[in-house]
């Protein structure tokens, strides 16, 4: 949320037990837009979720694709990523 430009469009995926580190001030003050989107139905919800924003590419955040057999390069690295990573499991 920090890193998000005043004006910015911010899409929130999945659910986090956790707090936001966000207060309805930081939202109106910089003037951001918040989107939802669901991860059981990633990507078709994610996709949803950033349709009205044709200046948003997807492929910029959703950023690294690994095999399952290369599964914990996947996880170990994941956090380093400024994007999202996920597992093929299967022909996807």
């Amino acid at each position: 949320m920090d890193r998000a430009a005043p004006g910015a469009t911010v899409v929130l995926i999945g659910l986090n037990p956790d707090p936001l580190p966000l207060t309805t001030d930081d939202v109106v003050r910089r003037q951001l837009t918040l989107r939802g989107s669901m991860i059981y139905d990633h990507p078709g919800d994610f996709t949803t979720a950033i349709a009205e924003l044709p200046q948003v590419l997807p492929g910029a955040v959703v950023e690294a694709g690994f095999p399952l057999e290369r599964a914990q390069e996947a996880f170990t690295g994941a956090a380093e990523r400024a994007g999202k990573t996920w597992i093929r499991i299967g022909r996807v």
